[in-house]
């Protein structure tokens, strides 16, 4: 079971954000409600889960947040350095569910007024912090490398249908051993 209390670190100040005044554990038990349904409560490390906001206590908030994205490094708060390719398989997931969401907002659109409604229900904004860089352990510039290389792969595999839908062996050693070039980077720093 994940240890979600959206009530530490960087999950305190979203809690700050997006919860109400009086309910500050609000979120938590959306989020935990969503991961119940979607993972019975265990969503593994490496995933992404959309958590609705609208029609709940987490909104409306200030920010216009409609969605949270859940993306764990962790089972509960610790070193996930052993995890080598955490941080890609988190952006990995986090970018095929947007996508996966924005092509359901537009599916099956017959007129203009479900066009403006699909275009309103799309995401086009994420902020995103580092991940695993806290607790975690995971050195900025690891956590940046295979951020900036899962948003590039993710693209060439939405440019290039063919390729990435029959990779050969040769094709798929060469993605994996450029993320492992990433590996090296925490032992400079004595983290790995």
């Amino acid at each position: 079971m994940n240890l979600l209390m959206m009530t530490n670190s960087f999950d305190y100040f979203l809690s700050e954000a997006l919860a109400p005044s009086d309910d500050f554990d609000a979120l938590t038990r959306v989020t935990q409600k969503v991961l119940y349904t979607k993972w019975k409560g265990y969503a593994p490390p490496g995933t992404c889960t959309l958590i609705p906001l609208e029609n709940t206590p987490c909104y409306p908030n200030t920010h216009s947040c409609r969605f949270m994205a859940l993306c764990p490094t962790m089972r509960v708060p610790g070193n996930v350095n052993w995890n080598r390719e955490v941080v890609y398989n988190c952006v990995w997931s986090l970018l095929n569910v947007l996508s996966q969401h924005n092509s359901r907002s537009i599916s099956g659109i017959s007129d203009n007024d479900s066009n403006k409604r699909a275009e309103e229900a799309k995401i086009k904004s994420v902020l995103i912090t580092g991940l695993a860089t806290g607790v975690g352990g995971i050195s900025a510039e690891k956590c940046a490398k295979q951020m900036a290389m899962a948003f590039a792969d993710f693209n060439d595999a939405s440019l290039n249908e063919e390729k990435w839908s029959s990779f050969n062996w040769d094709t798929a050693l060469n993605y994996a051993n450029a993320c492992r070039d990433t590996y090296d980077l925490n032992a400079e720093h004595g983290d790995d």
